[in-house]
């Protein structure tokens, strides 16, 4: 298993970029939406591919863990998963085989960057099973 090359992520490796800040001004607008109870859940979602929702989940994510909460960033894109390849973490294994039950969650989960933070990346075998098998025409 040979992780792959990290992407620079602007909150983690570039923070007086304008970049960083912009995602740490997002982040604190989300943290006191609602100051009697905080967010515990948050997802980042768009109905069109290559809108930055990895980008922003990932951003986000690195802020929320610089500013000492925990976090688990969970990559569940099935079709196009990319936040192990931007992070440069191993991607055999992940969401996919925690659900089925193949492996407890917590073998699976691993840390990021110097906060809190924790990915659980969605399945490589996964994304190679769906690509590949034939598509069953409706009606039948």
């Amino acid at each position: 298993m040979v992780k792959r090359k990290a992407a620079r992520v602007p909150a983690t490796h570039e923070p007086l970029s304008t970049r960083a800040e912009a995602y740490r001004r997002v982040q604190t607008n989300l943290s006191f939406a609602d100051a009697t109870t905080p967010a515990r859940v948050l997802v980042v979602t768009s109905s069109v591919p290559g809108e930055g929702k990895s980008t922003t989940a990932i951003n986000l994510a690195s802020t929320f863990a610089e500013s000492g909460s925990r976090v688990l960033l969970i990559d569940s894109d099935m079709r196009r998963p990319s936040i192990a390849t931007v992070l440069g973490l191993e991607d055999a294994a992940g969401l996919t085989t925690a659900l089925v039950g193949r492996s407890a969650m917590t073998d699976l989960v691993q840390r990021y960057g110097p906060g809190p933070l924790d990915v659980l990346p969605s399945d490589r075998s996964r994304r190679t099973r769906t690509s590949s098998s034939p598509r069953t025409p409706r009606g039948t």
